[in-house]
């Protein structure tokens, strides 16, 4: 199908965050500045397509490397990686979507919160057509009502 037969409509944004269980906290430590991920168990994502390795968008105020992260577990879905995360497997760099219940209960905790640079927006696309049908309309607006609300909450 050509590009010009699709519509998309924005239904929300999120960011990316790094979470350990506080079991895996208490353990191992918090780490104060990127360079200490050299010394923690990393739990990294592999997107399925191309078989690469999701860069974790990290930024010091001072430009210094980030090292080279531990690659304790190579996941290829985030489910997966929440599930290692929340079995204090070590820390994920994971969608805030994803997270946002086990945040709220305390199952996990957010890390290098000041390091982490990244937004990104989600985007429905479907075939265009004179008028969305019934289902795809109702799906589209609890899409943009629920996920909008998330990101209001932040």
């Amino acid at each position: 199908m050509s590009r010009d037969r699709l519509i998309s409509h924005q239904v929300g944004t999120f960011r990316l965050v790094l979470v350990a269980s506080p079991g895996y906290l208490n353990q191992r430590g918090v780490p104060q500045h990127p360079r200490d991920l050299a010394n923690h168990a990393c739990l990294l994502h592999k997107f399925p397509a191309t078989g690469k390795i999701e860069h974790w968008p990290l930024q010091t105020p001072d430009a210094s490397p980030i090292p080279r992260l531990t690659k304790t577990a190579i996941c290829s879905t985030t489910e997966s990686q929440h599930y290692l995360a929340l079995q204090g497997m070590g820390i994920a760099c994971i969608a805030d979507l994803v997270v946002r219940d086990s945040l709220s209960r305390g199952e996990l905790q957010l890390v290098l919160e000041d390091f982490v640079v990244h937004s990104g927006a989600l985007w429905m696309l479907w075939p265009s057509s004179r008028h969305a049908s019934p289902k795809l309309r109702a799906l589209i607006d609890f899409l943009k009502d629920n996920l909008l609300a998330a990101s209001a909450d932040k």
